[in-house]
């Protein structure tokens, strides 16, 4: 899916799949990622009435070998965070396990 920068992803109804990153919404910033990733989705957010402030804004999640990295859309002003994996599989005796599955 080859999304055109024109489009508004506020508006989007449905999350995906993001296979490659030409399929990330176009009015994302995203910075190319050196290590690639295992897995990504696009999230849309809770914007059925664009006068009130949405609930959360269109995010964009990203899996890679050691992190999460999640990516809000613009409008939402958050700066974007990276969430190392062991952090995310922690449990109490200090290991974990992760099972992500496309």
């Amino acid at each position: 899916m080859n999304v055109q920068t024109t489009l508004d992803s506020r508006q989007y109804r449905y999350s995906y799949w993001l296979r490659a990153a030409s399929d990330v919404p176009g009015d994302f910033s995203i910075p190319p990622l050196t290590h690639g990733w295992l897995s990504a989705i696009f999230i849309p957010g809770d914007t059925e009435a664009f006068w009130n402030t949405p609930e959360y804004p269109p995010r964009v999640y990203i899996f890679t070998r050691d992190a999460l990295m999640v990516y809000s859309h613009s409008s939402a002003n958050e700066a974007p965070f990276v969430v190392p994996l062991k952090e995310l599989i922690r449990d109490r005796h200090g290991k974990g396990a992760l099972v992500w599955g496309c």
